[in-house]
């Protein structure tokens, strides 16, 4: 598609973007843009997104932080093992 092709076909969906907003796209526009085609496409409104996408965020950091908890207790028993093999 060319970049006039996708700005017809947004336009159509009632979204109006230019030349320069989609060759240059900035965070925000994009952001813009996605929200208004998942609200096209799916009717799905991106503030009902935002709390399950937050909670998955969330439980994903205190899986990473179980991980680092897991590896610095077997970095701390490595000396340990090493003096108790050591001692037989």
């Amino acid at each position: 598609m060319t970049v006039v092709d996708v700005i017809a076909s947004l336009d159509a969906w009632g979204i109006t973007v230019s030349q320069e907003q989609l060759s240059r796209p900035t965070q925000d526009f994009v952001e813009a843009l996605y929200c208004a085609c998942l609200r096209q496409a799916a009717q799905l409104d991106h503030n009902l997104l935002k709390g399950p996408v937050q909670e998955l965020l969330d439980s994903s950091q205190i899986e990473e932080k179980v991980i680092n908890i897991h590896v610095s207790a077997a970095a701390n028993l490595c000396p340990f093992f090493r003096i108790c093999t050591r001692l037989l």
